[in-house]
């Protein structure tokens, strides 16, 4: 009796695998052999779920992104004080999870060579549009806590949450960058604290 295959998982298992390649090689240098061989399964097996490297990014980068927001959105869903929802999401920004890194890693290679007209359109789409819901998430909680009186009245929802998401890019870089040496929690606090002190309508 031949062993049944779940193929969604399969497809997920196979995406998972190549990620951790691509962050540790890159994009260009990874070859499909070592993404079968991280996935344990033959290479002509890889090509049965995807017919390019760019389509196993693809999919990884909507399976990861997609448990992000959800992740974000479940934090979010037990608050309703426009306070606690900021903080609840600059929290989720910057915790760094294996799976998230990862993805940066990628999508920070990528968009350099996106900028330098090489394709990556869709996974660049992707990564884009989930930092676009995340945006108008922030900008929503923003004018919230302005109606009611939570933040300065005065305070520019969209620029502050292109300011935040900046934020969150160059705490990322630098991490990434000397991780034995970054306390990322204490800069977490010492960022929500001073932001705050400047958001709030003392």
């Amino acid at each position: 009796m031949s062993k049944i295959v779940d193929k969604k998982k399969r497809r997920s298992e196979i995406a998972k695998a190549a990620v951790d390649i691509f962050a540790r090689k890159g994009f260009e240098n990874t070859t499909v052999q070592e993404i079968a061989d991280r996935a344990k399964i033959a290479k002509g097996t890889v090509y049965l779920y995807f017919k390019t490297k760019e389509d196993i990014l693809n999919e990884a980068s909507k399976e990861i992104l997609c448990e992000l927001e959800g992740n974000l959105l479940h934090s979010l869903s037990r608050l309703t004080d426009p306070v606690e929802k900021l903080s609840a999401l600059i929290t989720e920004a910057m915790t760094i999870t294996p799976e998230f890194e990862q993805i940066f890693i990628v999508y920070m290679e990528s968009r350099l060579f996106h900028l330098r007209d090489r394709e990556y359109g869709t996974f660049i789409k992707n990564f884009e549009e989930s930092l676009r819901k995340v945006r108008r998430i922030t900008v929503e909680i923003i004018r919230q806590g302005k109606t009611q009186g939570a933040f300065r009245n005065d305070a520019d929802a969209e620029a502050l949450a292109f300011c935040l998401f900046g934020a969150f890019d160059g705490v990322v870089m630098q991490y990434l960058h000397n991780k034995s040496g970054f306390d990322i929690e204490n800069v977490r606090n010492e960022f929500l604290k001073n932001f705050f002190n400047g958001l709030m309508d003392n």
